[in-house]
Formats: structure tokens, sequence, C-alpha cells
């Protein structure tokens, strides 16, 4: 038995009933907004309940991974490709046109800042309802068909999203959280890129608290397979948003893994940032053009004179999510 986890997470089933707490849609904060992003080994989430339950994730020490951002979308560039949106969230480059709507949040598509690529949905998605109550069930489509360097480009998924538990929260940095709702969110979608083909499928369980914008904890796991099911990538983590680094050991501390120039032409240096621990590049058809087990500085410089246009994906092994990065 994992004793990390048992420190980590304690959960107490409640004598006492309270009366179980209904979300509405949150009031989205000043633009500009903006707040560290940490995370941690996972931590398997407890099983769903109608009981309440308290969480507590206060020994839990995390790793700065990126920074979020939360501006009026009409700030961005790309705000005409996504006129129905009102706000912008960044995630390092990552960059996702939504609306808190009333009805619920609704996603417009997503963009990429460092390579101009954007990815508008042909049908928003909702991801969830407002408002949000236990035992909630809600589904929804989203797509994208394009050309993207002269080849055709296809997104095709859908979002289940069920409130399954209900409780107190304390935070890594000590903040509790009397009333908060959990939704088991799960994203599935097929990307298709000149003749290849990768099927991602994401889990957060997460903790969604009354007027928060975001969830307020993260539990994460992210596969990506072939056509043929075999795994090329899984990713594992506990998230969550702070605007203080807790006690971080510096040796692994990974803050805002990078590579540049992005987009970039084939043929060029590629940087990258973050792989002291090693990491791999591969593209949507599961193959490794790049990877290292250990690198001896901060940032690597990689040739790119063997691989083909297109996306492809820079995972560092430790301490950051994947990055996109398109060749040209």
């Amino acid at each position: 038995m994992n004793k990390t986890v048992l420190l980590c997470c304690s959960t107490l089933y409640l004598a006492a009933a309270w009366s179980q707490p209904t979300l509405n849609s949150p009031t989205v904060p000043p633009n500009g907004y903006s707040s560290e992003i940490l995370a941690a080994a996972f931590i398997a989430p407890t099983a769903g309940s109608e009981v309440a339950q308290s969480w507590d994730f206060s020994d839990v020490n995390g790793n700065v991974v990126n920074t979020l951002g939360v501006n009026l979308a009409t700030t961005s560039l790309y705000a005409p490709m996504f006129p129905q949106a009102e706000w912008v969230m960044s995630n390092g480059d990552q960059l996702s046109f939504l609306d808190f709507a009333e009805s619920g949040l609704t996603l417009y598509g997503n963009a990429n800042s460092a390579n101009g690529v954007t990815f508008p949905f042909e049908d928003p998605l909702t991801q969830w309802p407002y408002p949000m109550v236990f035992g909630f069930y809600h589904e929804d489509a989203f797509s994208t068909d394009q050309v993207l360097f002269s080849e055709p480009y296809s997104l095709q998924g859908n979002v289940t999203s069920t409130c399954d538990a209900w409780g107190s929260i304390v935070l890594p940095n000590g903040v509790v959280i009397s009333e908060v709702l959990r939704v088991d969110y799960n994203q599935f979608y097929v990307e298709t890129y000149a003749g290849d083909t990768a099927n991602w499928y994401l889990n957060q369980v997460m903790y969604c608290a009354p007027d928060s914008v975001l969830p307020v904890f993260f539990h994460e796991e992210l596969v990506v397979t072939d056509n043929a099911g075999e795994e090329l990538l899984n990713v594992t983590d506990v998230a969550w948003y702070d605007n203080t680094v807790l006690s971080v050991d510096e040796d692994v501390m990974v803050v805002g893994a990078l590579a540049w120039p992005n987009p970039i032409e084939r043929g060029s240096a590629l940087n990258l940032r973050g792989a002291r621990s090693g990491g791999f590049v591969m593209d949507l058809g599961g193959r490794t053009v790049w990877t290292c087990q250990e690198a001896h500085s901060d940032v690597l410089q990689v040739s790119t004179k063997d691989w083909r246009s297109g996306p492809y994906l820079y995972v560092p092994y430790k301490g950051a999510h994947p990055i996109r990065i398109i060749v040209q």
C-alpha cells in the first residue's frame, strides 16, 4: 500500500449531514487575472458517494509547470476566429476561447500563441452545465475540419461529465473550502493529419467551488493511442492553482517547459527546455523522432533535418505537460 497517498489524501465520511451545494455561473475575475499552475504526483481519487466527504490535500507539495491567465477575448489577436467567445484563457502558449454563460461553460475552440494555429469548433463544446448539482450528467460533441500546411486536418470528439461526490476540501496551500462539488470529466477525440491518427483520452476528476471560475483541484490522466490501440503516451498528475510556490525540490523543478522557434522551418535547430530528467518528441503516428534520457544543460538544440512537416508533441518525462510543435 502506498503510504504517501494515505498521508496526502485522507477521506472521511461525515456522520453529520449538511446540504449539497448548488453552483451557478461564476463571477469572472477582473481582466488580467493570472495564477501559477502547480502539479504533483498522481493521487487516486476516492470513490463517488451520496454521503458528504472531506478531502485533505494539505500535505501535497507541487512544482510550478505553467501560468494561467484570464482576459477578455477581445484582447487577443485571434479573437476574430472566435466571435462568440467573451473570455480567453491562457495556459502557457495554449489559448482557450470560452464563455461562462448561465447555461454552462462553453468552449468555442483553441489556439496556440507560439505557432499561430487556430482550431475553431464548428459546434461549440459545453463542458458542463449550470447550475451544477450533485448527480448531474452531461454530454456534448465537438469537431473541427480544416487545412493545415496544405494537408487536411480533422478533430472529432465528445465529452461526458458527471457530478459523483460532494463535501469539503483542504487545498495544498491550506485554504479550506467548506462546499465543493466533484465532477468526473472525460474527454475523447480523434485527431487526423496527413494520414496519421491519434486518439486522445483525458480524464479529470475535479473539485468545483462556489463562484470559482475554474475547479480548485484536479486528478488528471492523459492517454494517447494509435489506431491499433497501442499506447503512445500516458501522463498522470494532480494539479491546482496558486500564487505562491510551495516547498519544491529545486533539482527536479521544471518551470514552464518550452520549445522554440514554434512553428519551425524543417531543417532548423529546435530549442527545448525542460528535459533535464529526459524527454522525447513524437509525431501523430506515434513515431519517436528524438529522445533524451538525461540532459546536462537547461536548453538542448535538436536538428529537425529528418522530420516531416506537421504537428509533433514534445514530452518531458518530469514536471510538465506535453507541448505541441509545428514543423513547416
